[in-house]
């Protein structure tokens, strides 16, 4: 360690975890959104994916600088269900998209809040626990939108 330089507290498994599950989340929303911004029919569902796709660019770039600070290696790409996801999405027939995609764009947003719920109970990083509270207004606001599109 080089003087008059603090070092860097080990970050806790629980806040690797976090970093990790919420980068794929946030990775996974960008694309999902991106493909329902092109396919969606409903003029409100193509706003809101819009939206969404802004969102978590930002977001997950506010994950990728604690991972960055903490040196902390981070996916490159959704999860394998994820990815699968996406592809119904891509494939569905128009005329079923729109309400595949609000609801699971629902319950996403619902495991998204879930995991950062836990975060903020159990995490132990200040800088990440801050992401965590960013990220819970962000999840309010989209499911709020979600659920007045799915109306």
């Amino acid at each position: 360690m080089l003087p008059g330089v603090p070092a860097l507290a080990e970050p806790s498994d629980q806040d690797i975890d976090y970093l990790r599950a919420v980068t794929q989340m946030h990775l996974a929303e960008i694309e999902q959104a991106r493909v329902g911004w092109y396919r969606a029919t409903d003029p409100d569902i193509k706003e809101l994916a819009g939206k969404l796709v802004t969102s978590h660019i930002r977001l997950n770039a506010a994950v990728g600088q604690q991972a960055r600070r903490l040196r902390i290696q981070m996916p490159s790409e959704p999860t394998p269900e994820q990815q699968a996801l996406i592809r119904q999405y891509e494939s569905v027939p128009a005329e079923q998209f729109d309400q595949l995609f609000v609801t699971t764009q629902l319950a996403a947003h619902k495991q998204t809040r879930k995991l950062t719920d836990r975060q903020l109970r159990k995490g132990d990083d200040e800088d990440i626990l801050d992401v965590a509270m960013l990220s819970v207004r962000h999840i309010k606001s989209h499911q709020k939108a979600l659920e007045e599109v799915a109306e």
